[in-house]
């Protein structure tokens, strides 16, 4: 299941129980918290630069904030409250003008509703009209709220006489707490609303998870985010020590919730990623999760002729120039082999990062309508179907997972229905929803830029394998398979928002076909490339058009991988039909077994969900229904279900070249001596019905 982020329910009591003399007991709980002051908003010097988040009536001013009318005011945007103590209100003003006493005098009022009530607080009156005057402080800790707003106001008549403010500050302190090896300072460790500080050593296996404002580890400290764990920061990472001192672990997530545009952490950090296992001269899609990390010194023994970027002009991977000197940008995806010295067979790649932690707004500039290499550029699992949603793609999520050399298709696949594999047993990955860290990925961009956020970033501390529980989509998983190893997989989701025809962001179609394998896919709108189709409300009526092609003949199966939903626990059957052979398989019972020539197959299978549309102990022999093909061991002729009696071979002239009787099975392989021939191929049933078929020897 997808982690998000849950902090503590904290009603205007419990938000304020740190730092607000609350009496526990004997003691005031503030005496064991200490205190960082902050301003709340940034400090207010002028009218422009502020009109987007201040509300201002009839305000004047450059470099200060002019009330001259009795209509003026100045309102603060809402302030939450809740998250900080000791709030206080600080400005300066002088006299605009000369006039009756009522018009130089200030009245403060806050609101804790975002301003549908308001409370005055008091009045200054500023004495000079030279210089500005620091005016007496107004305390506002006695308000709590998470729309906490102040209003400012005059009270004279005339359009010309009046205040100007200046330096106008709402600060507060947040409360801080302090880890020094054994124990927080504070007992209970740190929450939303408190700065956390590592002054010792702190793995969160041991000492446990935690959500801080502000994260900082001192010279003296350690952080270790262990394996499975998570630490959660609302604000900003200081690291003081070295980048060994601060480890996210594989399958751990750092993960910084408040969207800025720019990465304001500071200090290395290390993050520790395994891959699935993999085999010397595999390539993986890397993307980096921290700044200034330099793609050779991410892989050392990797050749420097192995790094390449996605040309997304030509759709091709160029090699990087100098990799020795080339960090990872943001947000990219870069193809790496795996080290010159990597096992030959299956085994993990472990690798290191070490940067500055990324975080904030992050946007890759490409190309509209192209494809891109791009990647999770956090500490932290990245949500896909958000990183989709807030782009608008239109177009599928391609992860690349090929063993070299593979005639198989080069990427998995991911939708908003879900994720398909493209190689199949132990090495078979199914994306989820869930970008790992340091995950490179392509994705056709739809605007001249693909973005991602902290808005995105989701605690998952899973690899990708696939997640058979889901609650609004019922899905089949179908393989398509071969004893040589051939494989593909397509998936059919019924799930909200979907139709029957074409959804974008929830079909997705298969990146490249392999030149010399084999596709099973879905076909929608006669369109046949869909790896991934999602549909409507499930209805037992549904007919699903698949298209099968292949660039080498033999026998191939089609078999259910898995299936979520309705479709869990074989409740509902799922039926393959093959218009070929007139044959329908319950695949919850069976997998379908069938021979095949070279071809494209548009027609012939379709997934049906009941069985009366077909009888299924239907064996005639019928002429589309017999398969003939040749390879290595001569010429296999396949009937489907029907009985084969006997096979004659003929050349064109009508000579007999070969002859097999008896043969009572619904496949035989007969030799000739021909070569480079078409010859006839005379097929004749258990039932006396004759088939004649023509292929080259």
């Amino acid at each position: 299941m997808k982690k998000s982020l849950h902090l503590k329910n904290t009603n205007a009591f419990v938000g304020k129980l740190f730092g607000k003399n609350v009496l526990t007991g004997l003691l005031f709980v503030v005496s064991v918290l200490s205190y960082g002051q902050i301003d709340i908003t940034p400090m207010r010097t002028n009218v422009s630069g502020f009109s987007s988040t201040w509300t201002d009536t009839d305000v004047t001013g450059t470099s200060d904030i002019r009330l001259l009318k009795a209509t003026s005011s100045t309102i603060s945007p809402a302030m939450d409250f809740d998250s900080y103590n000791g709030e206080e209100l600080n400005f300066k003003a002088k006299k605009v003008g000369t006039g009756g006493a009522d018009e130089f005098v200030i009245t403060v009022s806050i609101s804790t509703d975002n301003g549908s009530t308001w409370t005055v607080l008091g009045t200054r009156t500023p004495t000079s009209s030279a210089i500005f005057a620091n005016q007496t402080a107004f305390s506002l800790n006695a308000y709590s709220g998470t729309e906490v707003r102040v209003k400012f106001e005059v009270g004279g008549t005339s359009d010309t006489v009046g205040v100007t403010i200046d330096n106008l500050k709402i600060s507060g302190f947040l409360p801080t707490c302090t880890w020094d090896g054994a124990a927080w300072s504070n007992v209970t460790g740190p929450d939303e609303y408190t700065e956390a500080t590592i002054d010792g050593a702190y793995s969160t296996d041991t000492d446990g998870e935690f959500v801080a404002k502000k994260l900082t580890v001192t010279s003296s400290g350690s952080l270790v985010i262990n394996s499975g764990t998570n630490v959660y920061v609302i604000d900003d990472v200081i690291n003081n020590a070295t980048a060994a001192d601060f480890i996210v672990e594989n399958n751990a997530n750092l993960l910084q919730i408040q969207d800025v545009p720019v990465n304001v952490n500071v200090g290395n950090i290390t993050v520790n990623r395994e891959t699935s296992p993999l085999k010397r001269l595999d390539y993986v899609l890397w993307s980096s999760p921290v700044q200034y990390q330099y793609l050779q010194s991410f892989s050392p023994s990797t050749l420097a002729t192995r790094f390449y970027t996605y040309n997304s002009a030509t759709d091709n991977y160029v090699v990087v120039a100098s990799p020795s000197t080339t960090f990872f940008e943001k947000g990219n995806g870069y193809l790496i082999r795996t080290p010159d010295n990597h096992p030959v067979v299956p085994t993990i790649w472990t690798s290191t990062f070490t940067g500055y932690p990324q975080n904030g707004d992050i946007s890759v500039a490409v190309t509209a309508n192209t494809y891109n290499a791009v990647g999770n550029p956090y500490p932290s699992t990245l949500d896909a179907d958000a990183f989709i949603y807030e782009n608008n793609l239109v177009e599928a999520l391609y992860f690349w997972r090929k063993e070299n050399g593979s005639a198989n298709p080069s990427y998995a696949t991911y939708t908003l229905s879900g994720g398909v594999a493209n190689t199949a047993g132990g090495s078979a990955l199914v994306p989820t929803y869930a970008i790992q860290v340091g995950q490179g990925f392509i994705a056709k961009s739809t605007s001249t830029s693909l973005n991602f956020t902290n808005a995105m970033r989701v605690a998952d501390n899973d690899n990708l394998f696939l997640k058979t529980s889901n609650n609004d989509k019922s899905r089949i998983w179908l393989d398509l398979t071969n004893t040589d190893g051939l494989f593909g997989q397509t998936l059919i989701a019924y799930m909200p928002n979907a139709t029957s025809g074409i959804d974008n962001g929830i079909d997705g179609h298969i990146l490249s076909e392999p030149t010399n394998g084999a596709t099973l896919t879905s076909i929608i709108d006669n369109d046949p490339l869909f790896i991934i189709q999602g549909k409507g409300a499930f209805t037992d009526t549904d007919i699903v058009p698949l298209a099968f092609k292949t660039t080498v003949s033999g026998n191939f199966t089609i078999s259910i991988s898995n299936v979520d939903g309705l479709f869990a626990n074989g409740v509902q059957d799922i039926f393959l039909k093959d218009n070929l052979t007139n044959t329908i398989t319950n695949l919850n019972n069976e997998d379908y077994t069938f021979a095949t020539a070279v071809g494209s197959f548009l027609n012939r299978f379709e997934i049906v969900y009941q069985s009366t549309v077909l009888s299924t102990t239907n064996s005639s022999l019928l002429a589309d229904g017999v398969v003939v093909y040749t390879n290595t061991s001569g010429i296999t002729v396949n009937a489907g279900k029907a009985l084969i009696a006997d096979v004659k071979v003929f050349d064109v002239r009508g000579r007999l070249l070969a002859e097999k009787t008896n043969v009572n099975a619904s496949e035989v392989v007969i030799n000739t001596a021909t070569s480079n021939e078409l010859v006839l191929v005379q097929v004749t049933n258990t039932d006396g019905v004759v088939v004649t078929k023509k292929v080259i020897k």
